[in-house]
């Protein structure tokens, strides 16, 4: 956990906590967790609420990395999880959460107008980002952490050279298939992070292979040591951690693999990394450069969907969330959720009009959209797929009971903005008003506009059935207006 303050241009860090959990030791693979390593995370997360509590939600982040992404228990751990840390928990793709080491990277390192490539071994996947200035252009995530390679190669704590051979020929087997989009990228500066390099260039330091940094040499001689011992217990280099010697071998194959992949004269190493760069994301959100609208904007202009349509519904939609936001207890978050959805609410368009909801729902589901987490990709490709035809709660995914309310009311919003812009023109209805009721939306339509646009009452009435039946009210009258 890391506790800022951002002042002058710079975060200042007023709290770091650490605790060595090795969640990704005690994932199976059946994607269960095993009660010793999920008792570990939750006693962690319990002690880590406490220093959370005080600090506005809005304010906090707290993001699940590789092995959230692949336990398969039907959220059982999860649950477990946010209950304890008493938060909300995103799950990140690996894509994203290349991004956000970059991110971290790069305000370590300061100004640098050249290229810059990041690495970041972690204890079930490796990620890796390239770019210039202050985003990446590349990013990609590789299963391989340091972790998940000694219980697969050296889960007995016996090291071998033809084990530490094996371990890095699955490490350049991983790598392979990505490694092309980096062919032609420039290394000169290569910064490694988070503690597998940090381990390696401290051991560097303390036996006298280095001064900073760790070059191939440094990696040899410590590769070399490794296997001399013979046995994880038996490791004994100057400036390893009790901590670090049981997931070391793991480290040391799959940054040998890198070192193969993209043969740097030296990497350089920096103690920021995901969570300096998910404060530094917040920041943007903060300042009002958020990454996701971007990211919507970007997959709205890929997919060719009408901007005058999206425009017409999105301005609806915000109009509607105004009125009920208070006593529907809806926050700043759903009315982004909102505009993004009417963004893309038809950009499964491209794929076909039949139950184009589903395509647009998958596609926001699985794109990388970068700023997004997948557990944020999840709750608006389930608003898209609700936004037409029939609704119900059991096709609102398994989330928590506050966000399935959160997606309910986002899509029923959604579904009417649509609704009152069927026409796909600036004609149709107008003096349209809206008030919120006790657990739903009133419409007040003028008589006259009413009469002229009968297929818009007519689905005003259908709808009501729907909001009816997700224990929501919309009522529809008719004025004479004077």
């Amino acid at each position: 956990m890391i506790v800022a303050h951002h002042g002058d241009d710079r975060l200042h860090i007023l709290d770091r906590l650490r605790e060595r959990v090795a969640l990704a030791s005690g994932l199976r693979s059946n994607g269960q967790l095993d009660q010793d390593a999920a008792s570990r995370a939750i006693d962690c997360l319990r002690r880590f609420a406490e220093r959370l509590r005080g600090i506005p939600a809005s304010h906090i982040r707290v993001v699940g990395t590789n092995t959230f992404r692949k336990v398969n228990d039907d959220g059982q751990f999860m649950r477990e999880a946010e209950a304890a840390i008493e938060h909300s928990i995103e799950i990140l793709g690996g894509a994203e959460e290349a991004r956000l080491v970059f991110l971290g990277v790069r305000y370590d390192v300061g100004e640098l107008d050249e290229p810059m490539l990041a690495v970041d071994i972690g204890g079930g996947s490796t990620e890796l980002a390239y770019g210039v200035g202050g985003s990446p252009s590349i990013t990609e995530s590789i299963q391989a952490g340091c972790v998940t390679w000694t219980s697969r190669f050296f889960q007995d704590g016996r090291i071998t050279s033809r084990r530490m051979n094996a371990a890095i020929l699955a490490a350049k087997l991983e790598l392979e298939p990505v490694m092309h989009r980096f062919a032609q990228c420039d290394v000169n500066h290569v910064i490694a992070s988070s503690g597998t390099a940090l381990a390696l260039e401290e051991i560097g330091i303390e036996s006298g292979w280095t001064k900073r940094g760790i070059d191939r040499s440094v990696l040899e001689h410590i590769r070399a040591n490794i296997v001399d011992a013979g046995h994880a217990e038996a490791i004994d280099l100057d400036g390893l951690s009790e901590s670090r010697r049981p997931v070391v071998a793991g480290g040391v194959a799959i940054l040998t693999a890198v070192f193969d992949a993209i043969d740097p004269r030296l990497m350089r190493t920096s103690r920021c990394a995901l969570r300096e760069g998910v404060l530094i994301d917040m920041l943007g959100r903060i300042a009002g450069d958020d990454r996701r609208e971007r990211s919507v904007l970007d997959l709205a202009k890929h997919g060719r969907i009408d901007q005058a349509q999206a425009n017409r519904v999105s301005s609806t939609v915000h109009e509607l969330f105004q009125v009920v936001c208070p006593s529907w207890k809806l926050d700043d978050s759903a009315r982004e959720f909102l505009h993004w959805a009417a963004t893309l609410h038809e950009i499964g368009m491209g794929i076909s009009h039949t139950d184009y909801h589903r395509h647009g729902a998958y596609i926001v589901k699985h794109a990388d959209l970068p700023g997004f987490s997948r557990t944020d990709q999840e709750k608006l490709a389930a608003i898209i797929r609700l936004h037409r035809k029939r609704i119900s709660d059991r096709r609102i995914p398994d989330f928590d009971k506050a966000t399935r309310h959160f997606v309910r009311d986002a899509a029923l919003l959604l579904r009417l903005g649509v609704r009152l812009h069927r026409s796909r023109t600036d004609a149709g209805l107008s003096h349209v008003q809206f008030e919120s009721t006790d657990g739903g939306l009133h419409i007040r339509i003028d008589q006259q506009q009413a009469e002229m646009n009968p297929l818009t009452m007519e689905d005003l009435r259908v709808e009501a059935e729907h909001w009816a039946r997700m224990k929501r009210t919309l009522e529809c009258t008719t004025e004479t207006r004077c």
